[in-house]
């Protein structure tokens, strides 16, 4: 497991690779190690979440087509 996000209030619309799926809270989002991946609030109230990482550094790179 490279990463994970968990719900604490709220709904997100997560992409992972290709495939997107919805996460309300109390629900968790398990990330594998070097998959593309974004979270978008997508209900109507403020997203809350906790992101868990299991690497000391964290590194970022944005996707040209997203």
């Amino acid at each position: 497991m490279e990463a994970c996000g968990a719900g604490a209030g709220g709904e997100a619309e997560v992409t992972l690779g290709d495939d997107v799926v919805r996460v309300r809270a109390d629900e968790v989002a398990v990330v594998q190690a070097n998959t593309w991946h974004r979270f978008v609030a997508a209900g109507t109230g403020r997203l809350r979440m906790v992101c868990i990482h299991a690497s000391d550094v964290m590194v970022q790179e944005n996707r040209a087509d997203a």
